[in-house]
């Protein structure tokens, strides 16, 4: 996700290449993630000046990416920002071609640097760009207070394709089920492939890179067939600071209010991502399956996205009991900006109309 970010390493050691230098900054593409990286990226604070967080688990999500490009700018030896795009391929509404997800942008800048950080942000996009021959989209997901990131990210090319909106899905004591199994076989997950693909075949930025993760995929059965699907991702957030008089109040007292702070502990936020989510016949079978992975996992809460153009997040939020935490999140909307390379005027137009896949783990 492209945030304002802050961090206070000033040192990062990683091997890379020189892809491009200047008097203010110069660019490197690294090779790898070293312990160092991983640090850096940990210890973020990710957010804008009302809402700040850290991601946690940082060394698994890396571990997890498809086709990571990490890319270093910096001033001299010190560390101005870092830069991880996810390549991957993408289904979009009947073509296919390779994106581009930026991952993160986390910078330790001084207010003063700002400006060099966006120059550098930017000349990094275009060599990407410009090192791209078939069809590509660049795009990145941008909260949707950060007014200023979302500013500059339309102000070098890129157009908003669609919103994201937050449910948060939780039972103070999830239930278990004997209906429900982890997918394993290979079988049965090219089953669910197929089963999803009917479900997002017209959806832009599909992709199945991130299901089937650590064996944290499960399938509700009825009579031996699969009733509903899911992919869960495990998170850990730490909340620093939230918004307004009630975020001060949340951030105050909630950590000390039994039964509620199991289910949003702002100190240690402990929840599961859902994405790839599927049912046959009857929503109840898919929240019944969500419900029985917060007993698998062990935790009381999960978050999941949609573009508000999906008509999957209409159908939850109108007919799903999505539970307390629901109340907590589902204000912290996104938006996803894209830019396109080689595309027909047809196929930015599919891409801008169709309803994008939201995956679990881009989010946390």
């Amino acid at each position: 996700m492209i945030e304002d970010a802050n961090t206070e390493s000033n040192e990062v050691l990683v091997h890379s290449e020189l892809i491009f230098k200047n008097e203010e900054f110069n660019l490197r593409r690294a090779d790898g993630f070293s312990p160092e990286v991983i640090q850096f990226l940990d210890t973020t604070t990710w957010g804008t000046e009302d809402t700040l967080y850290e991601h946690k688990k940082t060394d698994e999500r890396i571990r997890d990416l498809t086709d990571p490009i990490p890319i270093l700018a910096s001033i001299e030896d010190r560390l101005l920002a870092l830069v991880v795009m996810d390549r991957r391929v993408v289904s979009n509404a009947g073509f296919s071609c390779v994106s581009y997800f930026f991952r993160y942008l986390a910078s330790n800048a001084s207010f003063r640097e700002r400006a060099t950080v966006g120059k550098a942000g930017q000349k990094t996009m275009d060599i990407v760009r410009e090192g791209e021959k078939e069809k590509a989209i660049y795009f990145a997901s941008i909260e949707g207070r950060n007014r200023r990131s979302y500013n500059f990210v339309k102000g070098v090319g890129y157009e908003q394709i669609a919103e994201i909106r937050t449910l948060g899905f939780s039972r103070f004591f999830p239930r278990s089920s004997n209906k429900v199994e982890q997918v394993k076989s290979e079988a049965e997950r090219d089953e669910v492939r197929q089963l999803l693909q009917q479900k997002y075949g017209q959806h832009s930025l599909m992709h199945f890179s991130n299901l089937f993760k650590h064996d944290h995929a499960y399938v509700l059965k009825r009579d031996g067939k699969i009733k509903a699907f899911v992919q869960v991702h495990e998170a850990l957030w730490v909340i620093k600071k939230m918004k307004g008089k009630k975020g001060e109040m949340i951030m105050k007292y909630v950590p000390r209010i039994p039964l509620i702070n199991q289910l949003f502990n702002p100190n240690r936020f402990q929840f599961v991502a859902f994405e790839g989510l599927y049912y046959d016949e009857k929503l109840s079978d898919l929240t019944r399956l969500m419900e029985a992975t917060l007993a698998i996992h062990q935790v009381k809460s999960a978050m999941f996205w949609f573009d508000a153009k999906d008509p999957l997040y209409n159908e939850f939020n109108e007919k799903a009991s999505l539970g307390l935490l629901n109340k907590f999140v589902r204000d912290n909307n996104a938006y996803i900006l894209a830019s396109f390379r080689n595309l027909t005027p047809e196929d930015e137009n599919r891409v801008r109309h169709a309803p994008a896949y939201i995956s679990g783990f881009d989010n946390i």
